[in-house]
């Protein structure tokens, strides 16, 4: 269930959805196809130079630096995808799980989503000091 809270764009290929309070650092590719949309979430975490590939990203997930999510993989709430990562074709993470390594291999029970929901909330709280304590210097 994708609420009406997202943004989208249907510039590439085909849609893409990010959610609110989600975080897509530098360097990130979100690509997406004709047939599959490319979806990340509420509350989800992609690190640095992440390649995202029609693929749906759960609300509080994370997607950690360097990792590649390819076409109809499904990360689910609170899993993690190591640093590096690539999750191949229609590969489902579970809750709560990690996948690690090239290709990824599932260890379920094994991320913590506390640390994603505690990186989600310091972006949160970035954005609030960031509007009230920057000032333009000209």
């Amino acid at each position: 269930d994708w609420s009406s809270n997202v943004c989208s764009s249907d510039l590439d290929d085909g849609e893409i959805h990010v959610g609110v309070r989600t975080s897509i650092q530098d360097g990130t590719v979100v690509h997406t196809t004709l047939e599959w949309p490319t979806r990340v979430g509420d509350d989800a975490l992609i690190g640095h130079l992440a390649h995202l590939e029609a693929c749906i990203i759960e609300n509080g997930a994370q997607v950690s630096s360097g990792a590649i999510v390819l076409h109809r993989a499904r990360i689910c709430t609170g899993a993690i995808v190591a640093a590096n990562s690539v999750v191949l074709n229609d590969t489902l993470v579970p809750a709560g799980a990690l996948a690690a390594g090239s290709p990824a291999v599932i260890k379920e029970g094994r991320a913590r989503s506390a640390d994603i929901a505690y990186g989600a909330q310091n972006y949160v709280e970035r954005t609030a000091r960031f509007k009230r304590e920057l000032r333009r210097l000209d």
